[in-house]
């Protein structure tokens, strides 16, 4: 720049021709003459150093302008009025997976997925139309990957030849919208606990009164079938027996559903049960259907229920079995899985991290929409038409599963079959499974004086009945309090106490320790219309005899008064 003044200058003082002789300049003021030249020389000088010192200046500006806008870990990019791509920063260019120069003149709508972009849409209009900064959320498209959220915060400019632009802040939200769809699976997840617990503890409570109904029911149709000889009138006992047995069956998936079904806890091998259940599967469904086993694990006792359990297989095979009324496969497969804590939080229930039986149920039926695996599990639920199924199949296998500390998952496509999920935990201390016991008879029982607790006066009478018919010697009370006060008294003439375990004032846990602590060698049978829970095991363990579950015939409860006496004795 100093040069070129110079030049320029000079050019000047060629071109001015008009000095005169007779304006020859002084000795004095020649030397003033060239005092203020020199010191324009060095004003210049120092205008020039304060010129150069700028264009550094200006070339760190520029590199400082580079860092912070090229190097931001955030994506900047600035569009024209119609959407098309002016400038964008190698962040931006890094979000949208292709070169930085590539950019420009592109519309951004290219970069964004089609069904998100109204959203973009209308996000420049309102900028435009506003003034004011506008922030959206969309799908954004990476080169030669899959979509990704973004966070789009823009605010209306104008470049420098005034035109209107829209700078944009672009940031990846893909984690944070990851976590927010995670939580909302949890918390829906959470619901449905909650609300198959809320239901459980409903059925469970139905369940309770009906059986304890059941019990009177059944109980007085065998007294009465027993007296009759007229034929015809036998036929009707034996049609109220089984109307009563069928009532009871369904009450039976209603506490198994509540996940107070579980009876026995013993190890059981589930490829054995599997292959029971697929025996029993073979008579019972269409000959079109092809029956698969896979049966994969190196690892098959868990601990349960063996009846409940091959109820659940029977229950999802019949289910399956229904949903191909052409024919299809139907395939059994088991392996090992190992279940870390995340995906145990996935799961509803109780699971803990460690190894589990995997099974799957798969059939290649008509599937299942969205709004019927939203209800799948819950009881009376059913896409069958009525009178053809009571809806509680899979309701009973949800509650079975549960119960045995596991869980259950469904996953279709409406036309393309369905997969039911089974996770039970290995029984790692058990080497082989016990076998059943062998049915019981009973022997000749010695007369008995029995104590019979239970709050309601059709068991309560009932029970009497039965076993003043067997010549046995019968007191009854209605509540805990009444029984402890009779057992104070005369636990030296009883022989055995059936107890009931839910009763007002006094419950047969409580009831049961007051007798302890009277006699400490108290013979007592636990009866409930809930099957065996924790807290009826905790009494079997502190020295209960046995358990019996309502409804209950005539037989089962002699049968079990037979063995537990005969112990005793």
């Amino acid at each position: 720049p100093a040069d070129n003044l110079r030049r320029r200058a000079t050019e000047k003082a060629k071109a001015d021709d008009d000095v005169r002789p007779e304006e020859t300049l002084s000795p004095a003021e020649t030397q003033r003459l060239l005092h203020e030249l020199r010191v324009h020389q060095i004003e210049l000088e120092m205008q020039n150093e304060e010129l150069r010192q700028a264009q550094v200046d200006l070339e760190a500006s520029r590199a400082r302008y580079f860092d912070l806008y090229d190097l931001a870990p955030i994506g900047y990019v600035t569009v024209s009025d119609k959407g098309m791509i002016l400038e964008a920063n190698l962040a931006a260019a890094n979000l949208l997976g292709v070169e930085r120069r590539s950019l420009a003149g592109q519309p951004l709508t290219r970069f964004i997925v089609v069904d998100d972009q109204d959203i973009y849409y209308r996000h420049r209009r309102q900028l435009f139309e506003t003034g004011a900064p506008q922030a959206c959320e969309l799908r954004m498209l990476r080169a030669d990957a899959a979509p990704f959220w973004a966070r789009l915060n823009a605010t209306a400019a104008q470049d420098v030849d005034g035109a209107p632009v829209c700078r944009v802040v672009m940031a990846d939200i893909t984690e944070r919208k990851q976590a927010e769809a995670a939580l909302r699976e949890s918390e829906e997840r959470l619901r449905q606990v909650e609300k198959m617990d809320a239901i459980g503890q409903l059925a469970g409570g139905i369940a309770h009164d009906f059986n304890n109904q059941l019990t009177g029911v059944l109980g007085y149709a065998d007294l009465l079938y027993d007296r009759l000889d007229d034929v015809r009138l036998k036929r009707y006992a034996e049609n109220i027996r089984t109307a009563a047995r069928r009532s009871a069956d369904l009450t039976a998936k209603l506490l198994a559903f509540a996940r107070k079904g579980q009876y026995l806890s013993v190890p059981v091998d589930m490829h054995h049960l599997v292959a029971e259940a697929v025996a029993i599967l073979q008579h019972s469904i269409d000959k079109r259907i092809h029956l698969e086993l896979l049966l994969r694990a190196n690892a098959t006792v868990v601990t349960g229920d063996p009846s409940q359990l091959e109820n659940a297989l029977l229950n999802l095979g019949l289910n399956a079995r229904d949903a191909m009324p052409d024919g299809g496969t139907l395939t059994f497969e088991t392996q090992v899985a190992y279940l870390d804590a995340a995906t145990c939080a996935k799961h509803p229930g109780e699971l803990q991290p460690g190894d589990y039986l995997q099974l799957t149920v798969t059939d290649t039926g008509h599937g299942m929409s969205d709004e019927v695996k939203q209800h799948l599990f819950e009881p009376f639920f059913t896409t069958k038409p009525v009178g053809k199924g009571t809806g509680m199949g899979l309701a009973a296998v949800y509650g079975t599963i549960g119960n045995h500390r596991g869980a259950i998952t469904a996953s279709s496509t409406v036309g393309c079959g369905t997969t039911f999920t089974i996770y039970l935990p290995l029984d790692k201390k058990s080497a082989r499974p016990s076998t059943p016991d062998s049915d019981v008879t009973a022997p000749t029982l010695a007369k008995l004086r029995v104590l019979v607790v239970d709050d309601e006066g059709l068991v309560r009478d009932l029970v009497s009945e039965i076993l003043r018919n067997d010549g046995h010697t019968v007191t009854t009370a209605a509540n805990g309090r009444e029984a402890l006060d009779i057992y104070r008294q005369h636990w030296q003439e009883l022989d055995l106490v059936i107890l009931d375990m839910v009763m007002p004032v006094l419950d047969g846990r409580d009831t049961f320790r007051g007798m302890k602590a009277i006699n400490p060698g108290v013979r007592a049978l636990l009866s409930s219309g809930f099957s065996v829970d924790n807290e009826a095991k905790a009494i079997l363990n502190e020295g209960a005899l046995g358990f019996v579950g309502k409804p209950f015939r005539r037989h089962e409860l002699m049968t079990l008064i037979a063995q537990v006496t005969k112990t005793e004795r």
